[in-house]
Parts: structure tokens; C-alpha cells; sequence
């Protein structure tokens, strides 16, 4: 009986969302892909750059889910002391992150449509040093996504800032990225 009763529930709640959907100007369906630049807050860190791909669907005009994933590449330049002599060494920090995300529309029936977003899911952070023989840690943690942006003519600029936590070091893996997207799919009904 529970599982009649799910099945009824999840048909319906199914086919609400698909004729509201009917009625708006744009398709519930797309994939978004693009590139940016971030900043990390760890010290002596340098610009970094971010590879998404992102599918969502609208649940009604004003809102979409998707799940996103990201690779982030960032550097930083540290000291270290091995054997009483100071050297200093490049970290690239390698960052891998799958987000349950959510966007809100302030003028979902317009051609640009100004956003808020955000998201929760797992960041993986591994890293190597390119001159000295250290292990930088890998580590897995449950971070937030916060973002901002404009969608317009299948395409999304946005700002985003995800918040990690710290690593075994104490650095905070926390950082701001500006990303350009094209999106497959989402476009205007004919």
C-alpha cells in the first residue's frame, strides 16, 4: 500500500510540474558547460582557473534544480624548512567538487534573467608540490556554494563563492570563482 500511495504522490507531483512548465516561454530541460577564473584565500595564492558541466531542470519558471560538477586548479607559493635550510616550492591544489544546486529567478520570463543560487555536495582536494618531496594532504569535505548571475541568450556569467573549510594545515580551501557559461537545451518554446 506505502508503495501505491508513493507511486500516486510522485505521478502527480510529476505531472503538476509538467503542465506548469507547458505554460512558460522557456524549455525545463538543459545542460550548462563553461570555464572561469578563481581566487583562493590561502596565502600566497595565485589565480586559478574552473571546468563545470551542470544539467538542471526547471521545476517552474522560477526555479531550477541540477547537480554540478567542477574541477578547480589553483597554486600558492609557500616556504618550507627541510633540514634547517628554507626553500620555496609551488603547490597545485586540485579541487573536485558534485553539488546539488538550486537557482531563483527574479524575471523568469524575461530574455536576461537575473539569479541567486546555491548549492551543498562534496569537495575533494588533493594537491602536489612541483619542487620538494611533501605531501600536501588529501582531503574530503562537505562545503556550500553561493552564487549570483545573469542568464541571457544561452549563456550565464556568474559569480560564485564556495566555502570548503580548512585543510590539516589550517589554509582555508575556501574560494571565489567568475565563470562564463554556454547551456544546451533551457532555450526559448517556438
Amino acid at each position: 500500500m506505502k508503495n501505491v500511495s508513493f507511486v500516486l504522490i510522485a505521478g502527480c507531483l510529476f505531472f503538476t510540474s509538467m503542465s506548469l512548465n507547458a505554460q512558460t516561454a522557456f524549455q525545463p530541460f538543459r545542460v550548462d558547460m563553461g570555464s572561469g577564473w578563481n581566487k583562493a584565500f590561502w596565502c600566497n595564492t595565485g589565480d586559478g582557473i574552473a571546468l563545470q558541466i551542470e544539467p538542471k531542470y526547471a521545476v517552474i519558471p522560477e526555479l531550477n534544480v541540477g547537480l554540478k560538477l567542477e574541477g578547480d586548479l589553483n597554486e600558492r607559493n609557500n616556504t618550507y624548512t627541510i633540514d634547517q635550510i628554507k626553500q620555496k616550492a609551488k603547490i597545485i591544489q586540485e579541487i573536485v567538487s558534485g553539488l546539488a544546486t538550486t537557482d531563483y529567478y527574479f524575471k523568469p520570463h524575461e530574455n536576461s534573467r537575473p539569479f541567486v543560487g546555491a548549492g551543498l555536495g562534496i569537495y575533494y582536494v588533493d594537491g602536489y608540490c612541483d619542487a620538494l618531496p611533501i605531501a600536501t594532504g588529501k582531503t574530503t569535505n562537505f562545503g556550500t556554494m553561493l552564487r549570483v548571475g545573469i542568464d541571457s541568450n544561452h549563456l550565464r556569467l556568474m559569480l560564485s563563492y564556495n566555502y570548503l573549510g580548512k585543510d590539516k594545515d589550517g589554509y582555508d580551501l575556501s574560494f571565489f570563482s567568475l565563470t562564463l557559461v554556454g547551456y544546451i537545451g533551457g532555450g526559448k518554446k517556438e
